[in-house]
């Protein structure tokens, strides 16, 4: 995508500006796509590229991040020579150590340690109720084949997919969000990133904490393996609550506010 693209795309009068800083990049999900930047860049590359994603080859992905990069950092130099802004070398160069220690203490931050622990925690839980998922599936169905009373088959099912594809979207989710939310805590949160990253993170674990508790409802079987899983991300709420007050209260444009 080019420069010129970009900005035609920016200007577009019906965007929310920066609705997608605090959103949780489920297009599929979202009503505001056609506000969103973000969004309509990725159509906008989809059409370029007509194939299925599927299709395309690691080689192709790692062109389009190169590309999306090179387009980037050509926008940010324009913005620096208007603004008259000169970096050097040892700008750079101390810029990247003070990002390289920001890396470390985010990353040993007891919640990201603990965001980084429930996704692999939520792969255990899929991992060993392999089994009883595929049970619990037979059984929906022969429900359905013989009619019985008091079910509703399609909706249990419908349900039971719901419940895990929200879990498994939000696996991976809160790892780099609170990681976010905690870096812009350490750059004195200027623009009030920090709790809008919070935010979407804390609205995450609240999503998946409401699919957990209905995947626990088909599986009441497997409540030993899933009540320290759902001990664990309640602990990770409220740690998030605790590091960042404000969370709650930030108003994100266009989806908690009315956008400017």
């Amino acid at each position: 995508m080019k420069k010129h693209t970009v900005r035609s795309l920016a200007e577009n009068p019906n965007l929310i500006r920066g609705i997608f800083n605090y959103c949780d990049c489920w297009c599929e999900r979202c009503a505001h796509t056609a506000q969103c930047l973000n969004f309509q860049m990725q159509e906008e590359r989809a059409q370029r590229r007509p194939q299925p994603a599927a299709a395309a080859d690691k080689a192709d992905v790692l062109d389009q991040i190169s590309a999306a990069f090179e387009v980037a950092r050509e926008l940010i130099d324009e913005i620096l020579e208007r603004e008259g802004i000169t970096l050097t070398e040892a700008d750079l160069a101390t810029a990247a150590q003070a990002e390289h220690r920001d890396d470390e203490r985010v990353a040993k931050h007891p919640c990201s340690r603990a965001a980084y622990a429930y996704g692999d925690l939520v792969e255990a839980w899929f991992k060993t109720s392999s089994t009883a998922w595929r049970a619990k599936v037979r059984e929906i169905k022969q429900a359905a084949k013989l009619r019985l009373p008091g079910r509703a088959p399609s909706g249990e099912l419908a349900e039971l997919n719901d419940a895990s594809e929200v879990v498994r979207y939000y696996q991976h989710f809160l790892y780099p969000k609170i990681g976010r939310a905690l870096r812009g805590r350490l750059e004195g949160d200027p623009c009030g990133d920090a709790s809008g990253s919070a935010k979407i993170a804390l609205i995450a674990m609240d999503r998946s904490l409401g699919a957990w508790s209905r995947l626990l409802a088909h599986f009441p079987e497997r409540e030993a393996a899933t009540l320290p899983l759902l001990i664990h991300l309640e602990k990770l709420r409220r740690a998030v609550e605790k590091t960042f007050p404000k969370a709650r209260a930030f108003l994100r444009p266009g989806l908690d506010a009315p956008a400017h």
